[in-house]
C-alpha cells in the first residue's frame, strides 16, 4: 500500500511522525524520476506489497530547498546517529530505506555501509532507463517519427546502443574521473549537460580541447607532470578495463545518453519535420512507460529491499 504526501516537520519532529505514522516502510529517493522509477520497482516487490510504505522526496524532507543525494545522507546520519533506522513503538515496528544513485561514490570510497542505503549499481537510475528501455518504439513516441527509421539507426539492442554512445565520450569520462580522483576543483566533469571534448553527442574527440582541459587540470591539481601523468595512466587503465568488461554503464553518466539519442532522431528526421522541442526530457518519461519491472535487472533491488523488510 502507497501514499505520498508532503512532509512539514523538523528532522527531530520528522522522525517522531515517521515513528507514529501507519507506514511500516519509508523509502527516501533523491528526485522525481527516482520517485517513478522506485514507485514502479516497489509495486512489484512480494514482500513490500505485505506493508504499507511511503516514499518521499528529498526536497519533501524537513529543511531541504532542493532535490539531492546529501539531504538525504544528512538525514541518513542523523537517524543512524539516534539508531532509529528502524524504531520500535507500542510494539509496531518502522524501518527506513534510503534509494540512491551510486555516481562515482565507490571510486571515491565514500559509500555508505549500510542495509538501509541501497545504491544503484550503476551511475544513476538513467543509465537503467536507457539500458532497458526500449529505445526505438520510445523515441518515436517522443519524436514523433516512424519506429521503422529510428530501429534502423539505433537498432534493436539497447545494450549495445549503450556501450556505443559510451564509446564516444570514453575520453571525457577519463576526465571526469581523473579530476575527481585528484579533487580538483571547479573542473567540469560528471555535472556537465555535454562533453566539451566533443561538439556534438557522436563526433570524435576534438584532441585540441582534450589536451587543454587536461593541461589546466594539471595546473589546477599544483602536482607536478611525472606524478599527474602517473594519476592520469591509473585512470585510463581503469576506464579501459571497465569498458572492455562492458560495465561502462559504472562510470558514463545515464543522462548524457539523451543527447545521443537526440542526435539519433534528428539524424531520422532528417529534412522531415519531427518533435524535437524540449526532447531529451520527453524522451526519460516515454523511456519509463517501456521498462518492464519484472525482468531479471530489478533482481539486485528486490533482494536488497527484502533483506530490509526482513527486519520488520
Amino acid at each position: 500500500m502507497k501514499h505520498n504526501a508532503r512532509l512539514l516537520h523538523s528532522p527531530a519532529g520528522f522522525l517522531r511522525a515517521m515513528q507514529m505514522s501507519r507506514h511500516q516502510v519509508w523509502i527516501l529517493v533523491e528526485g522525481i524520476l527516482d520517485r517513478s522509477f522506485y514507485g514502479q520497482l516497489c509495486d512489484n516487490n512480494r514482500l513490500l506489497s505485505n506493508h504499507t510504505y511511503q516514499i518521499a522526496l528529498a526536497k519533501e524532507l524537513p529543511g531541504s530547498l532542493a532535490d539531492g543525494k546529501q539531504n538525504l545522507l544528512s538525514l541518513y546520519r542523523y537517524l543512524r546517529g539516534r539508531k532509529t533506522l528502524i524504531n520500535t513503538l507500542s510494539g509496531e515496528k518502522t524501518l527506513v530505506c534510503f534509494m540512491l544513485d551510486k555516481d562515482i561514490d565507490d571510486f571515491e570510497r565514500t559509500k555508505a555501509r549500510s542495509p538501509h542505503v541501497v545504491y544503484t549499481e550503476y551511475y544513476s537510475v538513467e543509465n537503467y532507463v536507457f539500458r532497458y528501455g526500449a529505445l526505438s518504439s520510445a523515441l518515436a513516441s517522443a519524436a514523433c517519427l516512424d519506429i521503422g527509421g529510428i530501429r534502423k539507426e539505433v537498432g534493436i539492442d539497447s545494450i549495445t546502443w549503450t556501450r556505443r554512445a559510451a564509446e564516444k565520450w570514453r575520453p571525457f569520462v577519463k576526465y571526469c574521473l581523473l579530476v575527481r580522483k585528484l579533487r580538483i576543483k571547479n573542473a567540469r566533469n560528471y555535472g556537465v549537460r555535454s562533453s566539451p571534448m566533443h561538439s556534438e553527442a557522436y563526433s570524435p574527440c576534438n584532441k585540441t580541447k582534450r589536451d587543454r582541459l587536461l593541461i589546466n587540470a594539471m595546473k589546477d591539481s599544483g602536482l607536478s607532470e611525472s606524478i599527474f601523468t602517473i594519476a592520469l595512466e591509473q585512470v585510463e587503465r581503469c576506464v579501459d578495463k571497465l569498458y572492455s568488461q562492458g560495465k561502462h554503464d559504472t562510470i558514463f553518466n545515464g543522462k548524457w545518453y539523451a543527447k545521443f539519442l537526440a542526435e539519433d532522431a534528428r539524424k531520422v528526421a532528417g529534412s522531415r519535420k519531427y518533435s524535437h522541442a524540449n526532447i531529451e526530457e520527453r524522451l526519460i518519461a516515454c523511456l519509463l512507460v517501456t521498462l518492464d519491472f519484472s525482468d531479471p535487472w530489478t533482481g539486485y533491488f528486490h533482494r536488497a529491499l527484502n533483506e530490509l523488510i526482513k527486519m520488520l
